[in-house]
């Protein structure tokens, strides 16, 4: 499991030098598939990796097959790993674990995205009124000082998102 972690790690470091002069100021990762156990392992011994090589805080966002608040409490502290917040597979998986737990309130970037049918990124306008009420829980929960990033795949889409979000974010 160790070497794959390592050769896992140094391949994201290769894609991450190949942006460095867009001056990243974190990575986000998917965790692997399998088993919260074997997740747990994988995602250690990549960490761990990553971070003797490099300094670019490393964020793990919540997918389908892991909501990270199935890693354990104090899973992210203890490896020096941040939570991406990815509002649209929250709500699109119904992952009711990782919206009740205090996760949430430690994300360091949020995406935002209505989920449609589970993944579709649409825009901040599709959320349906319950998804808008969740949203602007998480929105009032986030640290201030968290990253906020639209999650929608089209120029159009975009555009229509920044009001709602502007909305969410108490600016309008």
């Amino acid at each position: 499991v160790l070497p794959l972690a390592r050769t896992a790690a140094n391949l994201a470091r290769q894609v991450l030098e190949k942006a460095a002069f867009l001056a990243p100021r974190c990575a986000v990762l998917h965790p692997p598939t399998g088993s919260p156990r074997m997740q747990r392992c994988l995602l250690a011994g990549f960490a761990h990796h990553w971070q003797k090589h490099c300094d670019v805080p490393l964020l793990l966002e919540n997918v389908a097959h892991s909501d990270i608040f199935s890693l354990g409490q104090g899973f992210l502290q203890d490896h020096g790993l941040g939570l991406c917040l990815d509002v649209g597979h929250l709500l699109g998986y119904v992952q009711k674990g990782l919206l009740h737990s205090a996760l949430p309130r430690q994300a360091a970037m949020l995406h935002w995205s209505a989920p449609g049918n589970g993944d579709q990124h649409l825009p901040l306008t599709a959320f349906t009124p319950e998804q808008r009420h969740i949203a602007q829980g998480l929105m009032a929960d986030a640290p201030p000082t968290a990253t906020h990033m639209i999650e929608v795949f089209n120029w159009d889409g975009l555009s229509a998102s920044l009001p709602v979000l502007a909305t969410l974010a108490g600016e309008d």
